[in-house]
């Protein structure tokens, strides 16, 4: 399974530009970043891949709206994934920088169930043969 997020940004000056900005983008639990994606998007100058975060470099944040793409494998099966963190700030003022947190809703609100099949969860294969004994008792 692969999901997608995009990561969009405006340097809030009007009139000017950052200077080297850079992103720091959390890694969903279970997944890895899909680095043929990041080759492709030319504003990011360069990028670091760490065990739980992405960090990408930009030569500038413009006062237009600068959007990057960022492609996840699943690599593991976690249920319930909390928020992770994006941070973005100035890379010779640190200081001057923007924290949030995301999720992607879908994977938050999915069970153990829901993510494995009934041949590997223990728990998931007794309820499924619990519930369908009683339907069909």
């Amino acid at each position: 399974m692969n999901v997608g997020i995009k990561i969009c940004m405006e340097y809030l000056l009007r009139n000017t530009t950052s200077g080297v900005a850079v992103a720091e983008v959390g890694t969903l639990s279970g997944f890895q970043p899909i680095t043929s994606y990041l080759d492709k998007q030319h504003q990011v100058r360069r990028y670091e891949v760490e065990k739980r975060r992405t960090v990408l470099y930009f030569d500038r944040i413009q006062a237009s709206r600068t959007c990057v793409t960022m492609e996840y494998r699943r690599i593991q099966l976690v249920a319930r994934t909390a928020a992770v963190p994006l941070r973005v700030y100035s890379y010779y003022d640190p200081r001057q920088e923007v924290i949030t947190y995301f999720q992607l809703p879908k994977l938050n609100n999915m069970g153990v169930c829901d993510i494995c099949t009934t041949q590997t969860c223990y728990p998931c294969q007794k309820r499924t043969s619990h519930n369908a004994g009683g339907i069909l008792g």
